[in-house]
């Protein structure tokens, strides 16, 4: 129940206790109680063998079910792993995309290196469920904000991907409206400038890069959180910084360290 309420759950089960049937059944679930035609369940697991079974047994029970790997296969990607030989009639890109899968099997090589923008985007899903799946574990960010205004802990967080921050941008935006900004404007004009939160990316107005990073250099600044991609603070001297929160994993050790060295 937990999981279905959109919280995160570990669950530890020893062998022939029921955990394939656990993770079959879940889309069907959620589907039936959120009323969604769609909802895909990842499954990640390092023994190959044991999950081309499993994608063949789900597929033979009529469940929309891939495994990862055929599909990058059928679309001429280069895998990862070697000598691995394709399920039945695998699905296509766009429609993981657009969350027709009820699972994908994959790897924790493939989840974790080139295939990670597939597995963790699925873009087009219906509204709902994709906010579920990449909001809501951000809810405390919207209720600091809410709660505390301008006194919210200063804070960054950084994303792999632009459209991951342009999300959680209007999620911010949609939730706070006139809260998000300092002394706002009912008939005057509302930006960067006495917004109380922003996005810094490649593709952000150099005139908008140049105004939070004024902000973020001074720690009383009313600018309290920043979503942001590898490219920010490079050589900043930002200062105030009391929480930093990594959406997703670092591409390696040097740019974790970098991303955490903007705290404090």
């Amino acid at each position: 129940m937990s999981y279905l309420k959109g919280n995160d759950v570990l669950f530890c089960s020893p062998t022939g206790s029921g955990k394939s049937l656990t993770f079959e059944i879940a889309p069907f679930v959620y589907k039936q109680l959120h009323n969604t035609n769609k909802a895909t369940v990842i499954v990640v697991s390092p023994l190959v063998a044991l999950v081309k079974n499993q994608n063949k047994k789900a597929q033979s029970l009529g469940m929309k079910s891939v495994y990862l790997r055929d599909v990058m296969e059928a679309c001429k990607v280069k895998p990862s792993e070697d000598n691995l030989v394709s399920s039945v009639e695998p699905m296509n890109i766009q429609e993981l995309q657009d969350g027709e899968a009820n699972l994908i099997f994959t790897s924790p090589e493939s989840v974790l290196g080139k295939y990670r923008d597939l597995v963790t985007e699925l873009d087009r899903m219906e509204l709902p469920l994709r906010e579920r799946m990449h909001l809501d574990h951000l809810r405390d960010v919207l209720g600091l904000c809410m709660a505390n205004g301008t006194d919210t802990p200063r804070m960054i967080i950084f994303f792999r991907q632009t459209s991951q921050i342009s999300r959680l941008y209007a999620h911010l935006a949609y939730n706070l409206k006139d809260k998000a900004y300092v002394d706002f404007n009912p008939n005057g004009r509302n930006d960067d400038r006495n917004r109380m939160f922003d996005m810094f990316h490649k593709s952000t107005d150099d005139s908008v890069k140049e105004s939070i990073c004024e902000a973020y250099i001074d720690p009383h600044s009313f600018k309290r959180v920043l979503v942001v991609s590898t490219s920010f603070s490079m050589g900043l001297d930002v200062q105030g910084v009391r929480h930093i929160i990594h959406y997703g994993p670092a591409n390696n050790v040097e740019e974790y360290m970098q991303e955490t060295g903007r705290a404090g």
